[in-house]
């Protein structure tokens, strides 16, 4: 896909979405039908540019962190068990650009 962008345009990361419609035929109604419903189908499909300049701001840092036993996650439990160690991080993007968040633990016991 090309993503034309006009002159001047803001540096920074931006969004934008594609949507796909399927109209189906419309069908012969029929002499003993009581009614028909014609049903479209739509789907879109999201995307994020980043347009190159000068100013570009890459900034992101951690706002928050917790360390709570994942009792407290009942979502997770399935996949962590009832007496694991849930880290949880909220990052805030300070730039104008997209980030990815990522991390790891490491123990160590001496």
């Amino acid at each position: 896909m090309t993503v034309s962008v006009p002159r001047g345009g803001i540096a920074g990361g931006r969004y934008g979405a594609i949507t796909f419609t399927i109209v189906p035929e419309a069908a012969e109604a029929e002499t003993d039908q009581l009614g028909a419903t014609l049903f479209t189908f739509q789907v879109a499909s999201f995307f994020e540019i980043t347009v190159e300049g000068s100013n570009l701001r890459r900034e992101a840092y951690v706002e928050s962190l917790s360390v709570l036993p994942s009792e407290e996650f009942p979502q997770l439990r399935p996949y962590v068990g009832s007496d694991a160690i849930v880290f949880t991080a909220a990052v805030t993007n300070g730039g104008n650009v997209h980030i990815v968040t990522r991390g790891f633990t490491a123990a160590d016991h001496r």
